[in-house]
């Protein structure tokens, strides 16, 4: 499973979200995410302001490379 992480930087001061969904490949989680990025780029309150996007795995496994729940 993948979960999009978005950190918002604006004036000093930032912001950790996500989505809310889960994908189910890391496919389709960077598709979204691409777009995700696109639209916040392109509607950024302030030009100082900026998004990191990121796909990261979820993992019910202790030992994979992704973060164990």
């Amino acid at each position: 499973m993948y979960v999009i992480v978005l950190v918002f930087f604006l004036t000093g001061s930032h912001q950790i979200a996500s989505n809310q969904i889960l994908y189910p490949t890391e496919e389709m989680c960077e598709g979204d995410r691409k777009i995700m990025q696109q639209a916040l780029d392109s509607t950024k309150p302030s030009p100082d302001a900026y998004v990191i996007t990121k796909c990261v795995e979820m993992s019910l496994a202790k030992k994979s490379k992704g973060i164990p729940l």
